[in-house]
């Protein structure tokens, strides 16, 4: 007894709570739903013995009594001297090592559960320590297994010896049993007692022979029933002896297996093919004699009316044929192994017929002979096997490609899509178009020194068209899985097909491998699946898009054009893409034309045809997909506007007067120029040369129709968009502007000024030399029609120089009411000062406009103030009444404005203010003279006087004039 165990383990043996146990709640008894008193009483006492065991021992059946070894509770990954049990009691598993749950810890126990053993017991053991305990077991198991055998090996004399003695004894019991039977057979046995019962039942000597009779049979079936294992043992044994004599008959068949493995293991190639041959002959020998040696049995037993024997043979024949197959079976798959390591080599060998190299690739045709020489027998044609296991590799590898294509470029998508929906939603539809801005940054240098226009166009395209900084990461990355996918089709699927087409052309002609065209169509299967896949991926969302032209988005064409692309990076990757998939296109039709010929395939010219309906599908994708990015851009072009002006390029004027503008434009002229030439390429060049090499012509050299009606509808509405993106920019500025900003500084938004610049540069040199430009490339008459777009541009440009005119009329207005509003009596002959007010302000913006705009515009927008200040003064002229010498001062007030702007050489009065200036002289000198004699009188040279002092004090302050 062990006087130390702790109280968990007593309650737990005892199926207790609590170690003074006092009531039925202390008992670990199961929930059962026992029945009442009055129930139990009326059961029978079996079934009262059962409830009461229950209840007094409801752990009974679960309670095992493990009478657990050293050796049981081992744990096998730690070694000797580990105890399970005594862990699992520790770590707080189980209570006691009598816990029935312990047997699934114990490696020995049939109910032993692996995952709880590994995640209890060692769920914090390193893996690595696991795998050497495990190496260490394994090293165990073997060495025990070699001792095995070698306890075999070792009495294997003892045990024949065994055996010898037991039949041996075997076979003096028959000879002994067979002497006892004569024995019995001729004895007379004679029982009185047995005898005396017979007399009495007047039975007589007739009853006893029966009954010696019935002892006799009865000793007979006992003697077979002994004697019956025996002769079954003896009959396995001759059984297993035939066996054994017809393996050694056949030893060619089973020994030929290991034969043919270590051959193929040598690449001894020569020798399996010769085995393997002889194994066919042999296997054709067998089943020969044996079916002859079935005829020869047939005839014997029928004629000695033996069915036993021939049912026996039939059974001995199966079996062997069972055995043979199995080993027939094995050979046919080492055959099988090396035809498809042949055929995997042939397919990774780089030959072609056709080449100039084929006639020396003897490994190739070394190949080929072997796979004839294997089988010749059979009907089945090496190359033919081949070009199909070619067609065959090419069109899974092709299917493979897409689908990890296919994978990869929905992640990226899927990742653009998560970056576009985490920016404002104003922005969700752009693209990073600061790019573009990048591009001209870095070029704009030797653009501006280029000296003709041709070495201004290859540095343009230079530019913009260099793989360097693109687009974002994130895009450039999407275009890579498009263009990677392409790629493939054009180099490796191209050049793997075109190898076998050639081969196919070549073995045809030499040995006619394809009689049924299976080959053929399956090169025409697997380029119509590569087609139909083309023309798939390069299709626009038909449910959203209308085809109008002005809805055009670049999300129609989700499906190749990665999401938030700018245009840069689109004809970059479509430009590359579209050449290599009219390289594909003019291969396929190369191919399906060199197939009608060589095959005479009735389906040629619709193939053909579905060829070039696809290639100009496609192609008419692309340019939508680059037309619709490249608009898209030009909406989001505000965003380039930082208002840095340039001074490259001028608008030169009358005067040489200059104006300034910003890079904007100078972006606008360099990128479209950089399109438009582009998608010239795109339409214009197919691989002009190869299709003219090409006997069977599928990409057409020149665009459609449609095609050019879509370009220039893009092209138009590119212009105009530019045109609303300047103008949005202005608007975003002039909302910045606080209301009372003139108000207060009285001064003039310079934005507004170089938006006028820019839309002048725009309306009057840009857009003309890109409408000349692209009449040039695409053949068009633009430039001869009278474009909406420009009116467009003269209605922006007066609506700008209206709002300019307009802040500053407020000014100039303001200062003229407040003179008139004041009640005022001058009391000598002076100029005004709300004159010299309003000519200061004329001042600061003559110093502001002049330096940025050109002198047609500065002009204008100051005979506008101009008119505007004469007419204002007329207007409240007649609205007021003055004094008179207050009248004499508003004449000199007149008389100095035109005196200031005469001397101007750009600026002097035009014939509106000339006329207008002149009828508010009148006007004054009509209101003077109705003062008559209470007229303030002055003389003439008096108001000379006054005015050339004014003029030569304020000659160096007006001189800007």
């Amino acid at each position: 007894m062990n006087r130390d165990i702790d109280d968990a383990c007593l309650m737990s043996f005892y199926g207790v709570k609590t170690l003074t146990p006092k009531k039925l709640s202390h008992l670990n008894i199961t929930e059962i739903d026992y029945p009442d008193i009055d129930e139990i009483s009326k059961l029978s006492v079996e079934e009262q013995f059962t409830i009461l065991n229950q209840l007094v021992n409801p752990n009974q059946q679960e309670k095992v009594n493990l009478n657990l070894t050293d050796r049981d509770v081992e744990d096998p990954l730690k070694g000797q001297g580990t105890n399970v049990v005594m862990d699992l009691i520790q770590k707080g598993i189980i209570t006691s090592p009598r816990d029935p749950t312990v047997k699934s810890y114990l490696i020995g126990s049939q109910s032993f559960n692996s995952q709880k053993y590994l995640t209890t017991i060692h769920h914090d053991t390193p893996i690595q320590q696991l795998n050497f305990s495990l190496n260490f077991l394994e090293d165990n198991i073997h060495s025990h297994t070699n001792e095995l055998k070698g306890a075999i090996d070792q009495n294997f004399i003892r045990f024949i010896n065994c055996k010898k003695a037991i039949d041996d004894v075997l076979v003096e019991f028959k000879n002994s049993k067979t002497k006892a039977q004569k024995e019995r057979d001729n004895a007379r046995v004679f029982n009185p007692e047995k005898h005396a019962i017979r007399a009495t039942t007047g039975k007589g000597e007739l009853g006893l022979v029966q009954e010696l009779e019935g002892a006799i049979n009865n000793m007979n079936t006992t003697t077979s029933l002994m004697i019956r294992p025996i002769s079954d043992k003896k009959n396995k044994e001759i059984k297993l002896y035939n066996m054994i004599n017809f393996i050694k008959e056949n030893k060619f068949f089973f020994d030929l297996p290991g034969i043919l493995i270590n051959s193929l293991s040598n690449h001894n190639n020569e020798k399996l093919i010769d085995d393997y041959n002889e194994f066919l002959i042999q296997k054709r020998k067998f089943f020969e004699n044996l079916e002859s040696q079935q005829n020869a049995n047939l005839i014997k037993f029928t004629k000695e009316k033996n069915e036993e024997a021939i049912k026996e043979w039939e059974q001995e024949k199966q079996i062997k044929i069972t055995i043979l197959s199995k080993v027939f079976k094995e050979i046919d798959e080492i055959r099988g192994q090396f035809s498809k390591r042949t055929y995997k080599e042939l397919l990774t060998l780089d030959n072609d017929a056709l080449s100039d190299t084929f006639k020396e690739n003897s490994k190739f045709i070394s190949l080929i002979d072997n796979l004839s020489k294997l089988n010749p027998s059979t009907q089945t044609n090496p190359i033919s096997e081949f070009l199909a296991k070619q067609i065959d590799t090419i069109s899974k590898n092709f299917e493979y490609k897409v689908s990890k294509f296919d994978n990869k470029f929905l992640l990226m998508q899927s990742k653009l899509l998560d970056y576009i929906n985490s920016l404002n939603k104003n922005r969700q539809s752009g693209s990073h178009i600061n790019y573009i801005s990048e591009k001209y940054k870095n070029y704009r240098d030797e653009v501006t020194d280029a000296k003709t226009s041709d070495e201004r166009i290859t540095i343009i395209q230079e530019a913009f068209g260099n793989s360097d900084s693109l687009d974002l990461p994130l895009v450039n990355e999407t275009w890579l899985v498009l263009y990677n996918f392409i790629d493939f089709l054009d180099h490796l699927l191209l050049n793997n097909l075109n190898k076998c087409l050639s081969n196919y052309q070549y073995y045809a002609k030499q040995r006619g491998i394809d009689p049924e065209c299976k080959i053929r169509d399956s090169i025409i299967d697997l380029i119509n699946k590569v087609v139909l896949l083309l023309a798939t991926l390069f299709d626009d969302d038909e449910s959203n898009n209308s085809n109008n032209q002005l809805e055009s988005s670049p999300r129609f064409y989700k499906q190749f054009v990665p999401y938030y692309t700018n245009s840069l990076s689109a004809i970059y990757h479509l430009t590359k893409i579209n050449t290599k998939l009219n390289r594909i296109f003019t291969s396929f039709g190369q191919n399906v034309g060199t197939i009608g010929n060589l095959t005479k395939y009735p389906d040629t010219n619709k193939t053909l045809k579905s060829l070039k309906s696809y290639s100009s599908k496609i192609n008419q994708k692309i340019i939508e997909a680059i037309c619709a990015v490249w608009v898209n851009d030009c909406s989001q072009f505000y965003d380039i506007e930082d208002w840095k002006t340039e001074e490259e390029i001028a608008l030169h004027t009358i005067n040489d007067s200059v104006a300034k503008y910003t890079k904007f434009v100078s972006i606008i002229e360099y990128y479209q120029m950089y399109v438009i030439i582009n998608i010239a390429g795109l339409i214009f060049q197919k691989e002009k040369q190869q299709d003219q090499q090409s006997e069977f012509k599928i990409v057409s050299a020149h665009p459609s129709k449609r095609i050019l009606v879509s370009i220039e509808i893009q092209f138009m509405r590119s212009l105009n968009i530019l045109v609303d993106s300047v103008m949005k920019k202005y608007n975003i500025e002039r909302s910045l502007v606080p209301q009372n900003m003139l108000e207060e500084n009285c001064d003039v938004e310079i934005f507004k000024i170089l938006t006028v610049n820019n839309l002048d540069r725009l309306s009057s040199q840009i857009f003309p030399r890109l409408i000349r430009k692209f009449d040039q490339l695409y053949l068009k008459d633009l430039q001869k029609q009278n474009l909406k777009l420009f009116a467009d541009i003269d209605k922006a440009n007066i609506t700008i120089i209206d709002d300019i005119l307009t802040n500053e009329k407020l000014y100039i207005n303001t200062q003229i009411n407040n003179f008139f509003n004041t009640k005022f009596e001058p009391k000598e002959l002076r100029i005004d000062g709300f004159i010299y007010k309003i000519l200061v302000h004329f001042v600061k913006l003559i110093n502001k406009i002049k330096p940025l705009t050109a002198l047609a515009i500065f002009v204008k927008i100051i005979n506008e103030l101009q008119l505007s200040l004469i007419k204002t003064i007329l207007d409240n002229l007649r609205k007021f009444e003055i004094s008179s010498i207050a009248l004499v001062n508003l004449k000199l007030d007149a008389t100095f404005l035109l005196k200031v702007f005469d001397n101007s050489r750009n600026l002097k009065l035009n014939e509106n203010c000339s006329k207008i200036i002149q009828i508010l002289l009148n006007t004054i000198d009509e209101q003077y003279e109705q003062f008559g004699k209470n007229a303030f009188s002055y003389s003439q040279e008096q108001f000379q006087l006054v005015l050339q002092d004014n003029l030569n004090s304020s000659s160096s302050e007006f001189s800007c004039f």
